[in-house]
């Protein structure tokens, strides 16, 4: 059993490390690639699996209809978001995933810390961004996000995910 908890605890990790990655290229490109979206649902499965094939009950994760249910759900409604032109493509189907892993019993707890993340960006971006850090690449990124107002949702997105597994998972918050 300790091989399985290793597996699982390993599929975590390369998918959330992941999921950062798609972050940080959203808000360096604007841009989401469709194969992190495909390997991140292929991770979920594999998940899925190591929990399938441990043969007990895992009840801090949610059920395969728990989460399919969530993803399809995001995806719906990103790709709603999308074709009235208030989310990317790319952030749309970056919903997908997020879905998957969080399942549907998450989803209220996602909702809030997406909320909280999108006001509290939506401030900061009033403001211009100190000089110390305006030299930075980084700085020079806030400073041209603030003033195309063209957000990388993803980073809102991924920032809430893992916020929420802190939540659920550790009990940090």
């Amino acid at each position: 059993m300790d091989i399985m908890i290793f597996i699982y605890l390993m599929i975590i990790c390369v998918s959330l490390a992941l999921f950062v990655f798609v972050a940080y290229e959203d808000f360096r490109t604007w841009k989401i690639r469709n194969i992190y979206i495909f390997i991140l649902i292929a991770l979920f499965f594999a998940k899925y699996s190591v929990i399938s094939l441990w043969g007990e009950e895992a009840p801090w994760h949610p059920g395969l209809l728990s989460s399919l249910a969530a993803g399809a759900f995001l995806f719906a409604l990103g790709f709603a978001l999308w074709a009235l032109k208030l989310l990317g493509a790319g952030d749309a189907k970056l919903l997908a995933p997020i879905g998957l892993f969080l399942g549907w019993n998450n989803l209220i707890a996602y909702s809030l810390f997406l909320l909280l993340f999108a006001v509290i960006a939506s401030i900061a971006l009033k403001f211009p961004v100190p000089t110390i850090i305006k030299a930075t690449q980084i700085g020079m990124r806030l400073d041209e996000i603030r003033e195309t107002g063209k957000v990388p949702y993803g980073v809102l997105m991924v920032g809430a995910l893992v916020a929420t597994y802190l939540y659920k998972h550790s009990g940090v918050f």
